[in-house]
């Protein structure tokens, strides 16, 4: 009897048959398609017999005078165990046999060690394929006697004492809190921005609002100019759904993993030296409300609604090597373990001097003496621990 198939079934399976047809199919794997898999005959037996039944014994159950086994109770065994334990050392097998455990146990921590080092760096690979999904960047202006960067670090430094000393009147995490702060000080710059119609001429003048008053544009970052301009290839979105989204925003990051993570790239404090802070956003994608504000934050994103209130938002900017930035890696320091075992022995520190960039070798109570590279390289199968310096490649 044949059975139809779904059209959708096999348009979504018609690139899979393709490449399955194209699959080379070698001579075996003909011959184990034709043959009958219940099919007994020609099959070899599990454990092959070498002799016929009943010739495989040289005696009954009785018979039990065959081949001993070498005993080691004899004369010269005892006298050469007795001649280790006097002089204080293990037999000479036993060493052969200690030094092969050994061995084999640096292989195996060797082993063990490139295996978890590959699994931190695919670790790293996961999260930031996972970044390109779920979080965004907002650099905000640390300029100014007001400034939301500021005003960020009071809102928490707030948050922190409610919590020590009041914490019943709690109910949401810091995170939520910042991040709702920041939205709402966004919006009400937003709404004073186009309040007037001088705001709104105000607005055009710097390019955060069009020419008709009514749609507001999409920004980048011009190296040339250092400044943003308005990027034409996103389109710009009105005025009315910009102040949906923000009202929505309000409520949603109040919900359950909405906020996954909302923290600044460094530490918040009254006063900045840079004149912008990075703070880096994680949205959750496991519920409904996580998924409406990933929505409106992606649509969003480079829109110069936020510059009302001295913001950008943005996406972490990824190369092709899933790095956020291209880094050159350089020697710092290395620990040399000079012994049989890494539980004792002797250790030698190598170390770069920042100052001329020479390395230099330190041992206990002795002052550091320069060391060429070819002598460091003599070293390196006894290096123990490496050190680097990541360095922004040009």
């Amino acid at each position: 009897m044949e059975v139809s198939i779904p059209l959708e079934l096999r348009e979504a399976t018609q690139d899979l048959h393709m490449l399955r047809a194209l699959l080379p199919q070698t001579e075996s794997q003909e011959v184990e398609l034709l043959a009958d898999p219940t099919s007994d005959m020609d099959r070899q037996p599990k454990w092959p017999r070498s002799h016929p039944k009943g010739y495989g014994r040289q005696g009954g159950k009785g018979n039990r005078q065959g081949a001993q086994p070498p005993s080691t109770g004899s004369w010269s065994h005892e006298s050469t165990l007795q001649a280790a334990r006097d002089s204080g050392k293990p037999p000479r097998r036993q060493r052969e046999t200690s030094d092969k455990d050994l061995a084999k146990q640096l292989a195996e921590m060797k082993s063990s060690l490139g295996m978890l080092t590959t699994l931190v760096i695919r670790q790293e690979i996961q999260q930031n394929v996972s970044k390109q999904d779920t979080s965004f960047v907002l650099f905000l202006d640390t300029r100014g006697p007001h400034n939301i960067a500021t005003s960020l670090y009071k809102m928490g430094e707030t948050w922190v004492n409610t919590k020590r000393d009041h914490p019943e009147r709690l109910h949401a995490p810091l995170r939520v809190i910042l991040f709702q702060h920041l939205i709402e000080v966004v919006l009400n710059k937003f709404k004073a921005m186009i309040d007037s119609p001088s705001s709104r001429s105000t607005a055009q003048n710097l390019g955060l609002l069009m020419g008709d008053g009514i749609n507001v544009p999409a920004l980048k970052w011009d190296p040339e100019t250092r400044q943003h301009v308005q990027d034409p290839a996103l389109e710009p979105q009105t005025i009315t759904a910009i102040k949906e989204a923000l009202e929505e925003l309000m409520v949603l990051c109040t919900k359950t993993l909405v906020i996954a993570r909302f923290h600044g790239m460094r530490k918040l404090s009254e006063e900045y030296a840079a004149p912008t802070l990075g703070m880096f956003l994680e949205i959750g994608m496991r519920t409904p409300e996580a998924q409406s504000a990933w929505n409106h934050l992606h649509r969003l994103q480079q829109s110069a609604s936020w510059k009302a209130a001295g913001v950008f938002l943005s996406v972490p900017a990824f190369t092709e090597s899933l790095q956020c930035l291209n880094y050159s890696y350089r020697l710092s320091a290395c620990i040399i373990h000079l012994g049989e075992a890494p539980d004792h022995g002797h250790y030698h520190n190598v170390f770069c001097s920042a100052r001329d960039l020479n390395y230099y070798i330190g041992d206990d109570g002795v002052s550091a003496r320069p060391i060429s590279d070819a002598e460091l390289c003599s070293l390196s199968q006894d290096i123990y621990l490496l050190f680097y310096i990541a360095h922004k490649a040009d």
